[in-house]
C-alpha cells in the first residue's frame, strides 16, 4: 500500500472502480442534473398547458320492466341470464346510431367545433376522386360526425345492478354534461315510444279479436236458447227438478201401497172374525164405525136387560123371548155392517191397487223423461259453459282494451327506464391531471438523469483503471 493513500481508496482501486471518485464526479455534475430536471419540468408544464383538457360528465339510468298491461305482467321475473342479456341489449340500444343522430340534431352538434372538424388533405383528395356527388359527401360528413360523437361516449352497466352509466368526455364541460343528460333523456323517451307502439299494436289486435269474439258470443248464446227451446227445457229447469218429482212419486207409491196392504189386511181380518161364534161382537171391535158402535152398545144394553129380568122371568116369558129376538136382530145388523165394512175395505184396496199401478206407470214415464232431460241437460250445460267462456273472454279483452285506450298518449305510457342521476358540468378535467403528471415527470427525469450520470462515471472510472494498469 502506498503512503498517503487511504485504505478504502486502495480497496476501491483494487476493484477497478474508485467509489469516492465516482461520487465526486456525480456531485460535480449536480448542476447538470438540476438543469435537466428543470428543463423536463418546464417542458412538461408547457406540454400540459398546450394540451386541451378533457372533461368527463356522467349520468345514470335505472332500467325497469319493459312489460305493459298488454304484453307481460309486471310481476313476472326473468331468469338471471336473460336479465343480464336484456341489460346488455339496452346498452346496445343506448349506443345505437339512430339515438346518436337524435342527440346530435337536438343539441345542434353539426355546428359545434369539436364535431365539425375538416378532413385531412389525403382524405379530401380521396373523397374528391371517389366521386358520389353531394349525397356521398353528406354521408361522409355524417359518418365523421357520428364517429366523433361515439369517440367520447362510454355506456356501461354499473356492477351487480340494473343501472346504466352514460359517460361522455369532451373539451367542453357543459357540452359533456348536456350530451350525457340528453342521451339519457332520449333513451327514456325512446322507451316510452316503444311502449306506445306496443300499446297501439295491442289496440289494433284487440279490436280484431273483440269483433270476432262478439260474433262468437252471439252464436253461442243463440245456440243455448235454441237448444233449450227444442228440448222443451224451461229456463232454470234441470235434472234436479225431475229428481225431486221422482222422489215425490216414490213416496206416493209407498204410501198408496201401504194403504192397500192395510185395507186388504183389515178386510181379511174382519172376514175371519165373522166366521167365529162371537163374530159380530169381535168384528165390532175391529170395525170402528159409529153405526156398528151404536149397534154394539144396544146389544150390550139388551144383554144387561136380559140379565136383570132373568131373576124375575123365565126364559119362556114373552118379554124374554122378545129381548132375545132383539139380540138376534142386532147380530144380523152387525154382520151386515161388518160385511159392508169388508166390502168397503176391499174397494179401498182395489182403488189403492189401481192408484199404485198408475203411479208406477207414471214413475217409469218420469224416469224416461228424466233420462232425456239428463242428456239434454248435459248438452245444455256444455253450451252454457262455452257461452260463459266466450263472455268471460270478451269481458277480459274489453277490460284490456279500455286500459290500453287510456294509454294512447305518450305521456300516459309508464317509462321502462328513469334517470336517477343527472350529469353536471365538471369543474376539474379528467385529463390531464397536472399534479400527478408533474410529479411523475419530476421523478422520471431525476431518476433517469442520475442513472445516466452514474453509468457515465462508472464507465469513466473503468477506463481510468484500465489506463493505470
Amino acid at each position: 500500500m502506498r503512503a498517503g493513500v487511504p485504505a478504502h481508496r486502495a480497496g476501491g482501486e483494487a476493484d477497478g472502480i474508485d467509489v469516492w471518485q465516482l461520487l465526486s464526479g456525480m456531485w460535480r455534475r449536480r448542476r447538470t442534473v438540476v438543469a435537466i430536471v428543470a428543463a423536463v419540468m418546464v417542458a412538461s408544464l408547457v406540454g400540459l398547458f398546450l394540451v386541451t383538457p378533457q372533461y368527463r360528465a356522467e349520468s345514470r339510468v335505472l332500467l325497469q320492466s319493459r312489460a305493459t298491461v298488454n304484453t307481460v305482467p309486471d310481476n313476472q321475473s326473468l331468469p338471471p341470464r336473460a336479465d343480464a342479456l336484456a341489460i346488455l341489449s339496452e346498452v346496445e340500444v343506448m349506443t345505437s346510431r339512430d339515438l346518436a343522430l337524435k342527440v346530435i340534431d337536438k343539441l345542434n352538434l353539426r355546428e359545434a367545433p369539436a364535431f365539425n372538424g375538416k378532413p385531412g388533405l389525403l382524405r379530401s383528395l380521396l373523397g374528391s376522386f371517389g366521386g358520389g356527388g353531394e349525397a356521398a359527401s353528406q354521408a361522409r360528413r355524417e359518418e365523421r360526425l357520428v364517429k366523433a360523437f361515439f369517440a367520447g361516449l362510454a355506456v356501461y352497466q354499473v356492477r351487480a345492478s340494473r343501472v346504466l352509466a352514460v359517460r361522455y368526455t369532451s373539451s367542453d364541460p357543459v357540452l359533456a354534461a348536456n350530451i350525457a343528460n340528453t342521451l339519457s333523456a332520449e333513451y327514456v323517451a325512446a322507451s316510452r315510444l316503444a311502449k306506445l307502439e306496443d300499446t297501439r299494436n295491442a289496440i289494433a289486435w284487440l279490436n280484431e279479436e273483440i269483433a270476432g269474439l262478439r260474433r262468437r258470443v252471439i252464436r253461442s248464446e243463440t245456440a243455448v236458447e235454441r237448444f233449450r227451446a227444442s228440448a222443451g227445457l224451461l229456463k232454470g229447469q234441470s235434472s234436479t227438478l225431475y229428481a225431486q218429482q221422482l222422489s215425490g212419486l216414490n213416496t206416493e207409491i209407498v204410501r198408496v201401497a201401504t194403504a192397500r196392504v192395510e185395507a186388504t189386511a183389515r178386510a181379511d181380518a174382519i172376514r175371519r172374525l165373522l166366521q167365529r161364534k162371537d163374530g159380530p161382537e169381535a168384528a165390532a171391535a175391529v170395525v170402528n164405525t159409529p153405526l156398528i158402535q151404536r149397534l154394539a152398545e144396544q146389544k150390550l144394553q139388551v144383554r144387561r136387560t136380559i140379565a136383570d129380568l132373568s131373576v124375575t122371568f123365565l126364559p119362556s116369558h114373552p118379554r124374554m123371548q122378545r129381548l132375545r129376538a132383539d139380540i138376534a136382530s142386532l147380530d144380523t145388523q152387525l154382520r151386515r155392517e161388518a160385511r159392508k165394512a169388508v166390502s168397503s175395505l176391499e174397494d179401498q184396496a182395489s182403488v189403492a191397487r189401481a192408484r199404485e199401478i198408475s203411479l208406477k206407470s207414471q214413475l217409469e214415464k218420469q224416469k224416461r223423461e228424466a233420462g232425456e232431460v239428463n242428456e239434454n241437460d248435459v248438452q245444455l250445460r256444455a253450451l252454457e259453459r262455452e257461452a260463459k267462456s266466450n263472455r268471460d273472454l270478451l269481458e277480459s279483452l274489453l277490460k284490456r282494451y279500455r286500459e290500453a285506450s287510456a294509454r294512447t298518449q305518450l305521456s300516459g305510457q309508464p317509462a321502462s327506464a328513469r334517470i336517477i342521476s343527472h350529469a353536471s358540468p365538471p369543474s376539474d378535467p379528467a385529463f390531464p391531471k397536472k399534479g400527478p403528471m408533474l410529479a411523475l415527470a419530476f421523478s422520471g427525469a431525476f431518476i433517469l438523469t442520475v442513472l445516466y450520470i452514474f453509468l457515465r462515471e462508472v464507465y469513466a472510472s473503468g477506463n481510468m483503471g484500465t489506463a493505470g494498469h
